[in-house]
């Protein structure tokens, strides 16, 4: 009975291993705390708000004119069923990975959506939907306020099957990746940062 226990204890760890394990071919990484080592697999993002490594706009920033930046991303696969982005903060005063300061996550993308405007308005794209960010109360984009100069890391997901996340959900890049490890084919990164 033991010998059984403990096979079946070595099954499900390599289950878990091989839904969550490393896809290859990319060079993210699993974000802090969410368990999920994902490649990217040829995904990349672009934006016209900011280059990847540079400072974010003032208008897009909490303190400046709260807009949301324009992001577009390639390298979908046929078996993306939705996509997911989220943008978040891992400097003091904020957490790391599941206690990150949350800026903007939007769920439910469909499939064929592989970009969001500027300043975007989440009723041109049916079905998505927006979480609740760091301050408790605000269901939208929260641009960056910090007290110095702080890093924002916002995450492209693709997904195998097409979610249904309830508006206001609050997840982390590190707290969604736990949650859905199992249907994430790749993610990409794009990080900026903004200071008084």
């Amino acid at each position: 009975m033991k010998n059984i226990k403990n096979i079946l204890v070595s099954v499900a760890t390599v289950l878990f291993v091989a839904g969550c394990g490393s896809s290859g071919g990319g060079s993210s990484t699993a974000t802090s705390g969410g368990g999920c080592d994902i490649g990217a697999n040829g995904l990349s993002i672009t934006s016209t708000s900011y280059k990847d490594g540079d400072v974010i706009p003032a208008q897009n920033a909490g303190s400046g004119a709260n807009q949301s930046p324009q992001y577009a991303w390639i390298g979908m696969p046929d078996t993306v069923k939705s996509s997911a982005i989220i943008m978040d903060d891992e400097v003091s005063p904020c957490g790391t990975g599941v206690n990150a300061c949350k800026h903007w996550a939007l769920y439910n993308i469909p499939s064929n959506i592989v970009s969001v405007d500027a300043d975007l308005n989440i009723n041109t794209i049916p079905g998505t939907t927006e979480g609740l960010t760091y301050d408790g109360v605000t269901v939208d984009y929260n641009g960056p306020n910090p007290p110095s100069t702080h890093t924002y890391k916002t995450t492209v997901y693709l997904l195998n099957t097409a979610t249904n996340i309830p508006s206001g959900t609050a997840h982390t890049r590190a707290s969604f990746e736990a949650e859905y490890c199992s249907q994430i084919i790749s993610k990409a990164t794009y990080t900026g940062t903004y200071g008084p």
